[in-house]
């Protein structure tokens, strides 16, 4: 990919020399901090390790106006958090706090040389070199804030499906024709209304709500609770009960029984 491609490493510009035009303009380029990307005694190989491209490899890129090798980082990054085990993804940054200052140097030389080359005057061409090179804030901000809410996304537990969920609806219809039939009694005769949260409840990983139930005009309140069998296959399943103390009881056990059941295994 040309993005990649390498200036020559003979300093025949003289990118090196602290006197020379391109060193000016290459200071230029860089903008604020150009004293840790420039160095002169190192042929202008980056020098030491950036630790914001180590560990904040995305936004620092944007924060650098190098965008396509944020991309292309945050895309790689990606897919070696797929195959990888959880959290083993961020031991391969290393290499990048190792190459990103050399990397963003030949960048800005490829860019200087780009203007160079267009003949420009020599205010437009400084004009030009400032815009394409200094930092760009609000990309850091932005890069930061999408790599929050990916990990946002892929580490904190979906909550269970609720009451406006059909599936939870139509499981809860299940339960409690089911023992209409088995008490002998006319399922036709039974409406199910009023779904609705139980707000003054909470407990991680589960989903409290209730209903009425309206059986040949004898009316009755049911209370359910959700949780997941497997969040990933979108399994969940219901308890019900008329009493909502016996019920949260009821499913603390349940869920104290499966993480021994897990422990176990």
């Amino acid at each position: 990919m040309k993005f990649f491609k390498k200036v020559d490493s003979k300093d025949v510009d003289g990118w090196n020399d602290v006197e020379s035009e391109n060193y000016r303009l290459l200071k230029l380029f860089v903008g604020p901090n150009h004293e840790a990307y420039i160095h002169p005694e190192e042929s202008q190989k980056g020098g030491a390790f950036n630790f914001a491209a180590a560990f904040v490899p995305f936004s620092w890129f944007l924060y650098r106006r190098l965008y396509l090798v944020g991309g292309i980082v945050l895309v790689v990054l990606g897919i070696l958090q797929e195959l990888l085990p959880a959290g083993t993804v961020f031991a391969t940054l290393g290499p990048l706090g190792i190459m990103a200052n050399e990397l963003y140097v030949d960048h800005a030389k490829r860019k200087i040389k780009k203007f160079q080359k267009q003949g420009l005057s020599q205010e437009v061409l400084e004009n030009k070199i400032k815009g394409a090179g200094g930092t760009f804030p609000l990309g850091g901000f932005a890069g930061a804030l999408v790599v929050f809410v990916i990990l946002m996304a892929t580490f904190l537990p979906i909550p269970p499906p609720t009451c406006t969920d059909s599936g939870v609806r139509k499981v809860v219809e299940r339960i409690v024709t089911k023992g209409i039939v088995k008490n002998k009694q006319n399922p036709e005769l039974l409406t199910i209304s009023e779904y609705q949260p139980v707000d003054d409840v909470h407990s991680y990983g589960v989903k409290y709500c209730s209903c009425m139930l309206d059986y040949n005009g004898s009316i009755k309140k049911v209370y359910f609770a959700t949780t997941w069998i497997d969040s990933d296959a979108k399994r969940f399943y219901v308890q019900t009960a008329y009493d909502l103390a016996w019920l949260i009881k009821k499913v603390a056990k349940n869920k104290a029984d499966r993480e021994l059941v897990q422990k176990n295994n």
